[in-house]
């Protein structure tokens, strides 16, 4: 899963991403070293909540995006994961789009446990709240 989340920085603006699980844990991320353990924790909790918050009032949730700051926050549903994808203000939002369906594709085909995840890495550790 690391390969597929690391394709996202082909698109140009692309600074990382990261797949939640259900309880928000994170079983794999691609993102730059400056977003530490104990910050993606929290940020965790806190985006699992917000895809909870949004699925509430409909059938089913797709996607979202949001600006934070200078930057966009792409939350995209990948079954009972979660694909999220931070990017500057600069990024082709229609190629965006795309690249985050593929992705989360491949993120719902990829069983949680399975030996394809990502490997235990000082910046890329299964995380658990």
């Amino acid at each position: 899963m690391q390969l597929v989340l690391a394709s996202l920085k082909d698109i140009r603006a692309v600074v990382g991403s990261l797949v939640l699980a259900a309880d928000g844990s994170m079983p794999c991320r691609d993102l730059p070293a400056l977003f530490d353990d104990d910050t993606l924790r929290y940020v965790g909790k806190r985006l699992t909540l917000l895809r909870s918050a949004l699925e509430a009032d409909t059938e089913s949730f797709e996607s979202s995006v949001a600006r934070f700051g200078a930057h966009l926050l792409v939350l995209r549903a990948a079954a009972d994961r979660t694909l999220c994808v931070l990017a500057g203000p600069n990024v082709n939002l229609q190629a965006l789009h795309m690249g985050t369906r593929i992705v989360a594709r491949r993120v719902t085909s990829t069983p949680t446990h399975s030996p394809t995840n990502c490997h235990e890495r000082s910046t890329n550790r299964v995380m658990t709240g």
